[in-house]
């Protein structure tokens, strides 16, 4: 067995074993979390980009774009069960099961293989949560959504008679737009966020999100052998604009920190598909860093109405979030919207106008319920567990945007 395997086996290998420890032994959850995080991070970082493993409806390959994903999933647990982990046992269990979903994801390059993890997602959300409703949206939208993808991508490999290249390019964009909840909009995954709890939107924004992004852009980079990738890239640039438009207006209306989170992990899908669309390096650079804000930034907002934390904690963690997410300088969030400004011109003018515009009510929007709410302060009993986080928020965002040639470098391998 290849060095290579063993490297991929081992990444996968790290999330199952840490569930089912979760599962059997949860006392043990803070001491496994730390020694299997180590794990990942090392075997991630030496692991060879786009080396594929396996054959025929089994290969296995990590892009740069999946290896950030894959950096960015390993954040979400780490927020999920060492900060707002109520329930060490079954919380440890889902967080690290969606680890390894994500691993999956990111590592498919087999239709097939992407099709059977997304609807075992699928099956299970509904259900990751005992007591309350969550709903069948998202679940019918990854299954609709998967299915229309797995169609394209194999009958673009299929022998005569197949559908045409413009079916074929039109059922790929349908797919992943429906799969991440672009279209229709407000049904699938938003809906999802705002029901689910704060550790399950945490987990479905950190880990999921990126790793079905990742797929796209996989997606994408095999569908070029049809000829149709460019007209392809920009109905998903397109669908991405429209989406980053109504996220940010649906913030106007946002009646706390967690409605704007929710709506604000839209707008940050939006202009990830941007990004993914514009099919050329600046564009996947600008959408690796959106993602980086989408996870940095969104879950802290979620955790800021259901977790009391001491004031300033609050107010620095907050106001990195959102400064980050609003695109302001020196934030990562700067550097992204920049690039992705560039590959939104060069698609169409139109499109960049479009971009500039739904990151404008974005601020607005941020604004307007800071002003109108404020920060929430620390209740009788202030939960100071979430110190660390602030400064961690704080301390990447910052960073990112500071030297965001580096994080595209030794994170993304996008440099």
């Amino acid at each position: 067995m290849s060095y290579e395997a063993i490297d991929l086996a081992a990444l996968l290998a790290l999330p199952a074993v840490a569930a089912a420890i979760y599962r059997f032994r949860p006392d043990t959850a803070a001491r496994v979390s730390v020694i299997a995080l180590i794990g990942l991070a090392a075997g991630l970082a030496v692991l060879p980009v786009d080396r594929q493993i396996g054959g025929g409806g089994l290969v296995l390959a990590v892009s740069g774009f999946g290896k950030g994903a894959l950096w960015l999933s390993m954040l979400g647990v780490a927020i999920a069960v060492l900060a707002v982990n109520q329930r060490p046992g079954a919380d440890g269990a889902i967080a690290w099961s969606a680890q390894l979903a994500a691993t999956l994801l990111v590592a498919a390059r087999s239709p097939v293989l992407m099709l059977a993890v997304v609807m075992v997602i699928a099956v299970v959300l509904p259900r990751l949560e005992p007591g309350v409703e969550l709903g069948l949206g998202w679940s019918r939208c990854l299954i609709a959504g998967a299915a229309l993808v797995t169609a394209a991508l194999m009958s673009s490999i299929a022998a005569p008679p197949r559908f045409s290249d413009h079916t074929t390019a039109v059922l790929l964009v349908l797919g992943f737009a429906i799969m991440l909840g672009a279209m229709p909009f407000g049904v699938g995954l938003r809906q999802w966020l705002i029901h689910a709890p704060a550790r399950l939107a945490i987990l479905a924004t950190g880990c999921l999100v990126p790793a079905l992004a990742t797929t796209m852009v996989n997606a994408l980079a095999d569908f070029s052998q049809v000829h149709l990738a460019t007209s392809a890239g920009t109905l998903i640039a397109a669908f991405g604009a429209l989406t980053l438009i109504l996220g940010s207006m649906a913030q106007l209306g946002a009646s706390g920190w967690r409605d704007l989170a929710a709506d604000g992990v839209m707008a940050d899908l939006g202009l990830v598909m941007v990004g993914i669309g514009a099919l050329d390096i600046n564009g996947l650079q600008g959408a690796s860093l959106a993602l980086l804000v989408m996870v940095l930034a969104r879950p802290f907002l979620y955790l800021l109405e259901e977790m009391a934390m001491s004031g300033p904690w609050a107010w620095m963690g907050a106001g990195a979030a959102l400064f980050a997410a609003c695109g302001l300088p020196p934030t990562v969030g700067f550097a992204a919207r920049l690039l992705l400004l560039g590959s939104a011109f060069h698609i169409h003018p139109v499109l960049a106008a479009a971009v500039v515009a739904g990151i404008a009510v974005e601020i607005f929007a941020s604004a307007r319920l800071l002003l109108r709410i404020g920060v929430p302060l620390a209740g009788p009993e202030p939960r100071t567990g979430l110190a660390p986080l602030a400064i961690v928020v704080a301390g990447l965002v910052v960073a990112g945007g500071l030297v965001p040639a580096g994080v595209l470098t030794y994170i993304w391998n996008l440099g």
